[in-house]
């Protein structure tokens, strides 16, 4: 078997391991050496499937990333328990009127069994959880410092998008070499949802009375969310393909991949839905965007739409997962350097296209490193870097850093996280 030495591609700050994802670092490796280490070798060829028989990978990673929260912020958010103004000031400096932020955990099981001769059949168990959102610069102020600051005035809550969702599949599938120059693959993933939480805002003003007797809602909103919150637990079902395909040119490959394109039904959720004009009196709602104590509580969204006149109801929801297309392209300039550029885009995700350029330099036949620079996701400008080293054929251990300005400008930078793999091959 040939030597492997290789870490992953492309910018990616997620990884997804039910799936032939043309960013894995393992599989990329396993497909492109011959590809990337002959520089003298000017033909178009396909990339080489694995030729050992068998292929177990163990993935996790997590990523998140925004155009405005801070890593400062964030740290204060989830791992402090505690936000000082000075990190609340952070933030504010950076806020226009739409914002964004996203975080994604992966992990899983993935196996590759050679059938026959470039033919490959795929099994995959995966865990996934997902939260994204697109909120004003009014909804953080009235978060996070509360509605004192708009006495007398109008919060601009227009155009809010927050979904969070987790859920586990099982993907089949297949990886087969078509001809000389082409390569392809794709399966299918069955899925039971876990929780389920969702607010969308269409129009959304907040007034509060100059003497702090009530509040003014003026909305069109969908609040939906699952009874359970759970680890683990079954809500639902759905199902979702992907499919990529690799076409050699002369000096490198050009890759093309769409993965996660389905349907989730969540079932029995509750639904608080209006569009009027709603006046609160009753009681303190306090954060009315934090997860954990406010409206995606049983209790207190019962309380609050009571005073407020709006019926709750339970029905099914059928949810189209945020799929992701992707294309980059590998360039072959040495036998030691590769360049890599490429696109990234989630559908429905409150995500903007992150295009991205990654440097392949291979130190030995058995040890790299991949830096790389990127914009847009749900973040800016962003750095990280990844590194992969293979043992004797059968083992490859990869790690990737994403944003190494959380480490060096943590109250300047966003987004950060953190991916390892380590694969066995026989």
């Amino acid at each position: 078997m040939r030597v492997l030495f290789l870490y992953f591609l492309v910018c990616l700050p997620v990884w997804s391991f039910s799936q032939m994802e043309i960013d894995r670092n393992d599989w990329y490796l396993l497909k492109y050496k011959d590809i990337c280490g002959a520089a003298d070798d000017s033909s178009a060829q396909a990339p080489k499937l694995y030729s050992g028989k068998h292929l177990l990978n163990f993935g996790l990673g997590f990523h998140l990333n925004s155009n405005a929260i801070t890593n400062d912020f964030v740290k204060g958010l989830l791992y402090a328990g505690f936000i000082e103004n000075e990190r609340k000031d952070q933030v504010t400096a950076k806020l226009r009127d739409q914002n964004r932020f996203g975080f994604e955990f992966t992990g899983g099981l993935n196996y590759r069994y050679k059938l026959k001769e470039d033919l490959f059949i795929i099994a995959a168990l995966n865990q996934r959880q997902m939260f994204n959102a697109q909120f004003t610069k009014d909804a953080f102020e009235l978060a996070f410092r509360g509605n004192k600051q708009f006495a007398g005035k109008t919060a601009d809550l227009s155009d809010i998008k927050i979904n969070y969702f987790d859920y586990q599949s099982l993907f089949i599938g297949a990886q087969k070499k078509i001809n000389s120059t082409v390569t392809a693959g794709g399966g299918i993933s069955f899925i039971r949802a876990g929780r389920f939480n969702q607010l969308h805002i269409d129009r959304g003003s907040l007034y509060t009375d100059s003497a702090g007797q009530y509040l003014d809602f003026d909305m069109k909103f969908k609040l939906a969310f699952s009874e359970s919150e759970k680890f683990l637990s079954s809500n639902g079902l759905g199902a979702a393909v992907n499919f990529n395909v690799a076409i050699a040119r002369q000096n490198g490959v050009l890759n093309f991949e769409v993965r996660d394109l389905g349907v989730i039904q969540w079932k029995d959720l509750n639904i608080y839905e209006g569009d009027a004009l709603y006046r609160y009196d009753g009681q303190d709602i306090g954060n009315v965007l934090n997860f954990s104590d406010s409206i995606f509580s049983l209790t207190k969204a019962d309380s609050i739409a009571a005073n407020l006149g709006i019926k709750k109801k339970k029905e099914n929801l059928t949810y189209f997962i945020p799929a992701s297309l992707h294309v980059n392209y590998l360039f072959r300039m040495t036998s030691s350097l590769s360049m890599v550029a490429g696109v990234k885009y989630y559908i429905k995700a409150n995500y903007i296209p992150r295009i991205y350029v990654k440097s392949i330099y291979y130190l030995n036949n058995r040890f790299m490193i991949a830096p790389m620079i990127a914009y847009g996701g749900y973040g800016k400008l962003d750095f990280e870097l990844g590194a992969a080293k293979s043992f004797k054929d059968s083992f490859i251990i990869s790690a990737n850093v994403f944003y190494l300005e959380y480490l060096l400008l943590p109250k300047k930078s966003a987004g950060h996280g953190f991916n390892f793999s380590l694969t066995k091959l026989w």
